[in-house]
């Protein structure tokens, strides 16, 4: 800002729509930058520089954004055989965190974890162990970095898991007779105007109508019509169709 006006062509490409100063409070000797919409690679030093008629001075702050480990999405597979659970946890976050499983003697288990960046800079990590289907128990995967955890209770999400395959097939069944019944009706309907027009054009012509057709040879040749008469050959009217 220079004499009370932005300076929107210095500012860097990165932050224009996102940055503003907040001028309310510059009287009072506060300078207030805000941003919106913040991204990881938003972390940073920031540096308020200020000039008067008496000199400068400036100051510098350091911002650093983060992005917890909030929500966690979990899933559960089970092996051909159907001794084993494979059970996964996944989640998005910065900075890296580090996660632990237990079971309900707080037990470490071990577990193979992969980790991927996103194009947002953020951390997307899957987590797995492998555990008997037959033994009931529970077990928690915890993201050490914000707190958040997801537990599996064994075997009641296994026939949750089962449960939701089953309402996804019954209602995927539903929606394709819905659309087959819908079809061979549109079908039905189709044939069906196919097969009134064909009897309309078929409707055998009486004595009185091919005299009346006489009366127009020219128009008969170019296409079908019908007449009305009325008393005087001034009111006659001709439909075509």
């Amino acid at each position: 800002m220079d004499h009370g006006q932005e300076q929107a062509s210095l500012q860097n490409p990165d932050f224009r729509g996102r940055a503003r100063l907040l001028t309310e409070q510059i009287r009072d000797g506060w300078a207030k930058l805000q941003v919106s919409g913040l991204r990881i690679n938003d972390s940073g030093i920031y540096q308020c520089i200020v000039w008067t008629k008496n000199g400068a001075d400036f100051k510098n702050i350091n911002l650093f954004v983060s992005a917890p480990f909030k929500t966690v999405t979990k899933n559960i597979s089970i092996s051909a055989r159907g001794d084993e659970l494979t059970l996964s946890c996944r989640s998005e976050g910065y900075p890296m965190s580090t996660v632990t499983w237990g079971d309900p003697h707080r037990r470490e288990l071990n577990a193979s974890t992969a980790v991927v960046s996103t194009g947002d800079g953020l951390f997307k990590i899957t987590t797995r162990i492998r555990v008997a289907s037959r033994q009931e128990s529970n077990y928690t995967c915890s993201f050490d970095s914000s707190g958040s955890s997801a537990t599996f209770l064994i075997p009641d999400d296994i026939q949750l898991q089962e449960e939701i395959k089953y309402n996804v097939v019954v209602i995927g069944a539903a929606v394709g007779v819905i659309t087959c019944i819908a079809i061979a009706l549109f079908a039905f309907i189709v044939v069906h105007k196919k097969g009134l027009c064909r009897k309309i054009r078929n409707i055998p012509m009486t004595q009185e109508e091919e005299e009346k057709i006489n009366v127009f040879p020219e128009v008969h040749r170019r296409g079908s019509f019908s007449t009305t008469t009325a008393k005087s050959s001034e009111d006659q009217h001709l439909y075509l169709f």
